[in-house]
């Protein structure tokens, strides 16, 4: 959408710019989130003169009392006014607060962007303008610097995120103060930025103007490097989307062996394949441990990743607690007469086909997804099970008399935690008679004397399972 505006205020004049760019249909409305402090104030004003359908959208927190029920009269009023739909909402932080364990910032950001993301499904709403501009942006760039953050945070408040657009960060607070002076726009000022209890507080209220009266440009500079801190990490995004590609598998998983021995600076790269979800120094104790197995590793989200023989695996993209058991009834009438049976899990990608054969047709094959019993000495009165290893489990191996453990059978074989989570075990009554793949057991072996045999074709339909 083309927007055309006689406006020629610099703070209009950014945000079509940026309007412009996002090549919004026509008949499009956008969400403007309004606190009613200046910055807000300011973009719902221009975003109207320029000719946008708009919602707007108030959260009320209900943290300053009074002043908080004030914000919402005050937002009411001006939409009111100016003939704009608003959407208010009331949220209980200390609720959200008991739930997840969030800091009180961090529980009203959560629930503003949940609802924000919420109202733009129902209403269909390609975009959600906020009010950040230039000099929140270097807030956050010197409390992200003064915490040691990495480029990502230096590269403070981005311009767009998903359907966030923030089209006053090239804004100044001064130039937006001036524009809703010239109109005579009226706002509410929030209490609490006054105060120096918070350290963006301090940065805004203290430290910035002694920097500004010994550096007058200061904050545009800032702002200029800030600018070019991002079309760095686009870059940097670039390249690690390559790597990502060469090292990570579809399922997540990690070749962390595979990465060490071929790159240079295998620290950095594995903290922005992992998008920054653990931090740096958990990523040197996963590169110091590359060649251990069974460490485990919590991320900032959640996700815990597991260390297994070089391999970093994400264990939430993985089946980590009991799988569903599935039967397949043999009917000994059908099984006689020849007739094959095939059965399809997708839900787990695999399939099993159950085929009674005579033993003169039988052609054996080294294909592991293959396994045959005689007919007669197997208890076809039984079900066929296909489930997960238990602890516990033993089968005796073809050519054995003696069982073993399946544990140690994995072990052998250098099978991996994840492979041993994923291994199907078949099971014909209590007995298992199969680890397809694995090892066939010594059940029901079909000898010269053997008529009527039963061949079992395992197949996986999805490499995960």
């Amino acid at each position: 959408m083309s927007i055309i505006s006689k406006n020629n205020d610099q703070p209009a004049s950014r945000v079509r710019q940026i309007l412009d760019s996002l090549s919004l249909p026509s008949d499009a409305t956008v969400g403007v989130a309004l606190s009613g402090g200046a910055d807000s104030t300011a973009l719902l004003h221009i975003a109207r003169s320029l000719g946008l359908r708009i919602m707007a959208l108030h959260c009320n927190f209900g943290l300053r009392g009074d002043e908080s029920d004030r914000d919402e009269r005050f937002v009411t009023d001006l939409c009111r006014s100016l003939g704009i739909e608003l959407s208010v909402i009331r949220f209980d932080v200390a609720s959200r607060r008991r739930q997840t364990g969030e800091s009180t910032e961090m529980a009203c950001r959560s629930l503003r962007y949940e609802w924000f993301a919420k109202k733009a499904a129902e209403h269909r709403l390609p975009a959600i303008l906020l009010g950040h501009h230039r000099d929140d942006n270097v807030e956050t760039f010197m409390l992200n610097a003064i915490r040691g953050s990495g480029l990502r945070g230096v590269a403070a408040i981005p311009p767009r995120r998903d359907i966030f657009v923030r089209p006053l960060l090239g804004v100044s607070r001064q130039e937006i103060l001036n524009y809703l002076d010239r109109h005579g726009l009226e706002y509410v000022t929030d209490s609490t930025n006054l105060k120096n209890d918070y350290r963006r507080n301090r940065i805004r209220n203290l430290i910035l103007p002694v920097i500004e009266r010994s550096f007058p440009d200061a904050a545009e500079h800032i702002s200029k490097s800030i600018r070019n801190l991002n079309d760095d990490l686009t870059l940097l995004d670039t390249l690690v989307a390559e790597k990502r590609s060469r090292y990570v598998d579809s399922d997540g998983t990690i070749r962390l062996r595979e990465l060490l021995d071929n790159e240079a600076t295998p620290l950095p790269l594995l903290y922005h394949i992992l998008r920054g979800r653990l931090d740096r120094v958990t990523i040197t104790n996963i590169v110091n441990s590359a060649d251990q197995s069974g460490k485990y590793f919590t991320a900032r989200d959640g996700e815990r990743y597991l260390l297994d023989r070089g391999r970093l695996i994400p264990l939430t993209l993985h089946e980590e607690n009991p799988r569903e058991d599935y039967q397949i009834c043999l009917s000994r009438d059908r099984l006689l007469t020849g007739q094959s049976i095939t059965v399809a899990i997708p839900q787990e990608g695999i399939e099993i086909t159950v085929d009674p054969l005579e033993a003169s047709a039988l052609t054996k094959t080294p294909d592991r997804n293959y396994a045959w019993f005689d007919i007669s000495l197997l208890d076809i009165s039984e079900t066929l099970t296909l489930r997960h290893p238990l602890t516990g489990d033993r089968i005796t191996p073809f050519g054995m008399t003696r069982s073993r453990l399946l544990s140690d059978i994995f072990a052998e074989k250098k099978i991996s935690l994840i492979d041993k989570k994923r291994q199907w075990v078949i099971t014909c009554g209590k007995q298992i008679i199969w680890l397809p793949g694995v090892k066939n057991a010594n059940t029901a072996p079909v000898i010269p004397a053997s008529s009527k045999i039963l061949r079992l074709y395992f197949r996986k339909t999805n490499k995960n399972s």
